[in-house]
């Protein structure tokens, strides 16, 4: 299921080449492109996931309710 893949994925409190959290939405669209290619050239050559509303220095999750770019 996505939702146990994606709380497995916050639980190892790293980052990696398939995965990033990101505590909002970009603001910058060269930001958020720039992410995107880096996630779909991940060296695992499998899906990759951008989460949104994890910080990622903590790992905690935030959500994205008051992102005001959602």
């Amino acid at each position: 299921m996505f939702y146990d893949e994606i709380t497995q994925l916050i639980a190892t409190h790293r980052e990696d080449d398939w995965w990033d959290f990101k505590r909002e939405h970009h603001n910058d669209k060269a930001e958020l492109v720039h992410d995107i290619l880096c996630m779909a050239n991940n060296r695992a050559r499998r899906d990759s996931y951008i989460i949104f509303g994890v910080e990622d220095n903590t790992f905690s999750i935030l959500g994205v309710e008051n992102d005001e770019r959602r």
